[in-house]
């Protein structure tokens, strides 16, 4: 009696390691998967698809129905059920570059040379390094910075003082623009797993500098505001662990109040509504991507 209790011990045994769980889709569709997670508004699994295995998630108002243990036997291949490897990369780290354009419009009424010296100062270049950890093929976080660089000048610049007097000189503007912030990532990869198209959205500190010279004297403006950024991306891969990255991003931001410095003194001015500075650049850029 002893013999054959413990046999069906075993043999229930084995059929637990064997079995695999159901998801059962709004659809109708019937997935022979193994449940991995199973959170408030989703759930995670892995199953076969065209003969790779692949691990994913569904949002729960797209589930019927989900039964662990429904099938006998297991659609996975029986190394992966062994090894449980990884099958996609975890940690992704980019550099970028390229040019950058700011999107506020130039303010009506200007001299038009000095309306064409603004347009100028609103093309630049974009410098940028993140990195990024990925919790699942698709879901990650990561951290990323970014610079935006501007410059002119112009000479035979006049300006009447006080006493009626007309002064000659240059003018000229050296701006630069950081964002700093953490980041959500969503992640497609293809099929074979070497490239992915991925969209980021995060928050972070937006930092704006301007060093200024108008005539004889120099200035520096400084001032800092909450900002926002989104972009979506192109791996493509080049070498192992090494991919060509494709990149349209969004920096915004609004300046209401900086700090202006002569070298001697500093004083705050707030900015009125009507006179708040727009931040939002587009940045179009190509780097490398380090996956692992």
């Amino acid at each position: 009696m002893k013999k054959l209790l413990f046999f069906l011990f075993l043999m229930l045994g084995f059929r637990s390691l064997q079995a695999q769980d159901l998801i059962v889709t709004q659809d109708g569709d019937s997935l022979n998967c193994k449940i991995s997670k199973v959170a408030k508004d989703k759930i995670y699994f892995t199953f076969v698809h065209k003969d790779e295995v692949r691990k994913t998630l569904l949002m729960r108002s797209l589930i019927k129905q989900y039964q662990y243990n429904f099938y006998s036997t297991s659609a996975l291949p029986e190394e992966y059920e062994l090894t449980n490897a990884e099958v996609f990369p975890r940690l992704r780290v980019g550099i970028s570059g390229g040019y950058s354009f700011r999107t506020a419009s130039v303010q009506d009424g200007l001299d038009p040379a000095f309306e064409d010296y603004i347009e100028k100062l609103k093309k630049g270049y974009n410098l940028s390094a993140d990195v990024a950890y990925y919790f699942s093929e698709q879901m990650g976080a990561g951290l990323r910075y970014s610079t935006y660089g501007a410059s002119n000048k112009a000479d035979n610049v006049s300006a009447t003082l006080p006493d009626g007097t007309m002064v000659y000189g240059s003018m000229s503007d050296d701006i630069t623009i950081n964002f700093i912030g953490p980041y959500f990532s969503s992640r497609m990869l293809n099929t074979n797993k070497l490239n992915a198209l991925i969209f980021n959205v995060g928050l972070g500190y937006l930092g704006y500098q301007d060093k200024a010279v108008l005539l004889t004297d120099k200035y520096t403006i400084k001032g800092s505001t909450l900002g926002f950024s989104a972009d979506v991306g192109y791996d493509m891969r080049i070498a192992k662990k090494l991919s060509l990255g494709l990149q349209l991003s969004l920096v915004s931001g609004v300046l209401k109040e900086y700090e202006l410095s002569n070298g001697l003194s500093t004083q705050t001015v707030k900015l009125n509504e009507e006179s708040y500075e727009n931040l939002a650049r587009i940045d179009l850029s190509v780097g490398l991507r380090f996956t692992h």
